[in-house]
Protein backbone atom coordinates (compact mmCIF):
# COMPACT_ATOMS: atom_id res chain seq x y z
CA UNK A 1 0.00 0.00 0.00
CA UNK A 2 2.81 2.59 0.81
CA UNK A 3 4.65 1.28 -2.34
CA UNK A 4 1.00 2.93 -4.33
CA UNK A 5 1.44 5.95 -2.93
CA UNK A 6 5.34 6.36 -3.18
CA UNK A 7 4.53 5.91 -7.17
CA UNK A 8 1.35 8.54 -6.90
CA UNK A 9 3.43 11.09 -5.06
CA UNK A 10 6.53 10.02 -7.69
CA UNK A 11 3.95 10.43 -10.88
CA UNK A 12 2.95 13.69 -9.55
CA UNK A 13 6.84 15.38 -8.81
CA UNK A 14 7.37 14.75 -12.09
CA UNK A 15 3.96 15.86 -13.79
CA UNK A 16 4.90 19.40 -12.02
CA UNK A 17 8.52 19.48 -12.84
CA UNK A 18 7.45 18.78 -16.60
CA UNK A 19 4.31 21.32 -16.46
CA UNK A 20 6.90 23.92 -15.20
CA UNK A 21 9.40 23.36 -17.23
CA UNK A 22 6.93 23.92 -20.43
CA UNK A 23 5.90 27.16 -19.02
CA UNK A 24 9.52 28.41 -18.64
CA UNK A 25 10.54 27.04 -22.45
CA UNK A 26 7.51 27.80 -24.52
CA UNK A 27 7.64 31.87 -22.73
CA UNK A 28 11.84 31.82 -23.73
CA UNK A 29 11.07 30.86 -27.42
CA UNK A 30 8.16 34.30 -27.40
CA UNK A 31 10.07 37.04 -29.33
CA UNK A 32 11.03 40.23 -27.27
CA UNK A 33 8.51 42.06 -29.02
CA UNK A 34 5.72 39.44 -28.32
CA UNK A 35 6.34 39.17 -24.81
CA UNK A 36 6.02 43.25 -24.45
CA UNK A 37 3.25 43.68 -26.13
CA UNK A 38 1.36 40.80 -23.27
CA UNK A 39 2.93 43.23 -20.86
CA UNK A 40 1.83 46.31 -22.44
CA UNK A 41 -1.54 44.97 -22.54
CA UNK A 42 -1.75 44.12 -18.36
CA UNK A 43 -0.33 47.14 -17.82
CA UNK A 44 -1.28 49.88 -20.67
CA UNK A 45 1.12 52.46 -18.92
CA UNK A 46 4.29 50.35 -18.21
CA UNK A 47 7.16 52.63 -19.57
CA UNK A 48 5.37 55.83 -19.79
CA UNK A 49 6.23 58.50 -17.05
CA UNK A 50 5.06 62.02 -16.41
CA UNK A 51 7.31 65.35 -15.77
CA UNK A 52 7.41 66.59 -12.60
CA UNK A 53 4.43 68.72 -11.61
CA UNK A 54 1.98 66.54 -14.42
CA UNK A 55 -0.59 63.78 -13.72
CA UNK A 56 0.40 60.56 -14.23
CA UNK A 57 -0.16 58.06 -16.33
CA UNK A 58 -2.18 56.23 -13.52
CA UNK A 59 -4.38 59.03 -13.32
CA UNK A 60 -5.11 59.85 -16.50
CA UNK A 61 -6.51 56.33 -17.10
CA UNK A 62 -8.60 56.29 -13.36
CA UNK A 63 -10.03 60.06 -14.57
CA UNK A 64 -11.08 58.66 -18.41
CA UNK A 65 -12.52 55.35 -16.40
CA UNK A 66 -14.83 57.44 -14.45
CA UNK A 67 -15.96 59.27 -17.48
CA UNK A 68 -16.05 56.46 -19.77
CA UNK A 69 -15.98 52.97 -18.04
CA UNK A 70 -14.55 50.23 -20.17
CA UNK A 71 -11.15 48.60 -21.02
CA UNK A 72 -8.06 50.41 -21.91
CA UNK A 73 -6.61 49.29 -24.75
CA UNK A 74 -3.73 51.96 -25.58
CA UNK A 75 -2.21 54.69 -23.64
CA UNK A 76 0.28 57.07 -25.47
CA UNK A 77 1.29 61.07 -24.69
CA UNK A 78 1.05 63.56 -27.49
CA UNK A 79 1.47 67.08 -27.74
CA UNK A 80 -1.89 68.52 -29.88
CA UNK A 81 -2.74 72.08 -31.22
CA UNK A 82 -5.97 73.22 -30.61
CA UNK A 83 -5.39 76.52 -32.11
CA UNK A 84 -8.41 76.15 -35.18
CA UNK A 85 -10.41 75.50 -32.78
CA UNK A 86 -9.84 77.94 -29.78
CA UNK A 87 -8.81 80.76 -32.07
CA UNK A 88 -5.76 81.40 -30.34
CA UNK A 89 -2.28 79.44 -30.15
CA UNK A 90 -3.08 76.65 -27.48
CA UNK A 91 -0.89 73.90 -27.09
CA UNK A 92 -1.57 70.96 -24.74
CA UNK A 93 0.18 67.72 -23.56
CA UNK A 94 -1.96 65.15 -23.25
CA UNK A 95 -2.81 61.90 -22.74
CA UNK A 96 -4.25 60.28 -25.45
CA UNK A 97 -6.44 57.30 -23.18
CA UNK A 98 -8.47 54.49 -26.20
CA UNK A 99 -10.63 53.18 -24.21
CA UNK A 100 -12.99 49.96 -25.47
CA UNK A 101 -16.86 51.46 -24.02
CA UNK A 102 -18.92 48.78 -21.67
CA UNK A 103 -21.51 50.57 -23.05
CA UNK A 104 -21.67 51.47 -26.39
CA UNK A 105 -22.79 55.23 -27.68
CA UNK A 106 -25.50 56.14 -29.97
CA UNK A 107 -24.71 59.09 -32.34
CA UNK A 108 -27.72 61.18 -33.34
CA UNK A 109 -27.38 60.09 -36.97
CA UNK A 110 -28.50 56.30 -35.57
CA UNK A 111 -24.51 54.98 -35.57
CA UNK A 112 -23.75 53.08 -32.63
CA UNK A 113 -19.71 53.57 -31.83
CA UNK A 114 -17.68 51.36 -29.17
CA UNK A 115 -14.43 52.78 -28.50
CA UNK A 116 -13.65 56.23 -27.72
CA UNK A 117 -10.07 58.33 -27.83
CA UNK A 118 -10.00 60.59 -24.72
CA UNK A 119 -7.13 63.69 -24.33
CA UNK A 120 -6.38 64.18 -21.22
CA UNK A 121 -4.41 67.71 -20.21
CA UNK A 122 -1.12 66.41 -18.29
CA UNK A 123 -0.89 69.38 -16.45
CA UNK A 124 -4.35 69.70 -15.08
CA UNK A 125 -6.16 66.09 -15.48
CA UNK A 126 -8.90 67.91 -17.54
CA UNK A 127 -10.75 66.04 -20.69
CA UNK A 128 -9.68 68.39 -23.67
CA UNK A 129 -10.10 66.06 -26.71
CA UNK A 130 -12.58 62.91 -27.57
CA UNK A 131 -13.15 61.46 -30.36
CA UNK A 132 -15.53 58.27 -31.20
CA UNK A 133 -14.75 55.29 -33.15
Amino acid sequence: MREKYLVILAVMVIGTAIAVGFVFWSNRNLPAETLAKKQKAANPCLGLSADQGEITCEEAKNIVLKEFPGKITEISRKQMDFTLIVGKKSLYDLWLVTVRLNQPIKRKDGTVKTVVIVGVDAKDGKLKYSELQ
